[in-house]
């Protein structure tokens, strides 16, 4: 039997006992990038777990806990243990160490603090989804193409769908070694006046991540010269690679324009794809149901015993 000795974290106070709690964890799309490299130039990939982490965590803080139950020193039951490193329960200990249904959870999320029916049997949708893939996996694969080709991103955005504020849907997907790496579907924080300018704000998101995507592959040793994102709306290459729109998006706000800059070095390409063709309809819109429609061998089932 273990047992493991856990301070108690509630008790501190902010500013005394601690300053930050948050957890410096690795980004998910980091960990994907990681596997395709793995997957294009037939590597060999090692994984190791560092058991007890917490503890290991230097304390910047004086931090003075009881003598647990049942282990008290005799004659010293006044006295406390000084931590000189971290310890498991304290706030700080986390800081010392297809994406396929982002659309419908970031939908149904917006109302979790007034869940009603509706929103309740989606979630169960949902649920049933995933219960019915869960044999379905994503399979990294090396991309022919070459480096080039490497890492490619789709962007699409709707227009005004949220009922509640008119907001539009920004939703981008990056892919590595055949399969996405990266993804998101998020409200805009502000209202677009027009289709373009919905797209445009989205392309502006999807270029960021490219941004850093292209950051990390350099730092990993792959030098990706030129990443391709695909639009399905030419209104929004236009606006983001002309300036000849200026006059009247005045009022949309600067950091998006940023875009035009980024466009013009040429290390990152817009390039427009059809609607259908566009990985990230999914991201932005709801999944229609499909219908199959096939012909019934009735003479086979015959010989099978069905009627």
């Amino acid at each position: 039997m273990m047992t493991r000795l856990v301070a108690k974290g509630y008790a501190q106070k902010e500013g005394i006992d601690y300053n930050e709690i948050f957890s410096p964890v690795v980004k998910r799309s980091s960990i994907q990038i990681l596997l395709a490299l793995v997957a294009q130039f037939d590597l060999k990939l090692v994984q190791l777990d560092v058991k007890t982490a917490f503890l290991h965590g230097n304390l910047s803080e004086a931090i003075y806990i009881r003598q647990p139950e049942g282990y008290e020193e005799k004659g010293k039951d006044s006295l406390f243990y000084k931590l000189n490193k971290s310890l498991y329960g304290l706030k700080q200990s986390p800081r010392q160490c297809r994406p396929d249904i982002s659309h419908a959870v970031g939908t149904i999320s917006r109302f979790m603090h007034n869940p009603g029916k509706v929103y309740w049997e989606a979630a169960k949708w949902i649920l049933r989804y995933l219960h019915g893939t869960r044999e379905t996996e994503i399979c990294f694969e090396n991309n022919s193409e070459g480096v080039e080709k490497f890492s490619i991103g789709y962007v699409d955005s709707d227009f005004a769908s949220d009922l509640d504020k008119r907001r539009s849907t920004t939703g981008y997907v990056f892919t590595m070694a055949k399969v996405p790496i990266c993804w998101r579907s998020i409200l805009q924080p502000i209202v677009a006046l027009s289709t373009t300018e919905a797209e445009y704000m989205a392309v502006a998101k999807a270029i960021r991540e490219a941004i850093w995507t292209l950051g990390l592959l350099e730092d990993l040793g792959v030098n990706q010269h030129k990443l391709d994102v695909y639009c399905d709306s030419q209104s929004a290459i236009y606006l983001a690679t002309y300036q000849v729109h200026h006059a009247i998006t005045k009022h949309i706000v600067v950091r998006y324009h940023f875009v035009r800059e980024v466009i013009a070095e040429d290390d990152i390409r817009i390039k427009k794809i059809a609607m259908v063709d566009n990985s990230t309809n999914m991201l932005t819109k709801v999944v229609e149901i499909v219908e199959v429609w096939f012909e019934i061998d009735y003479v086979f089932l015959a010989k099978l015993g069905i009627q």
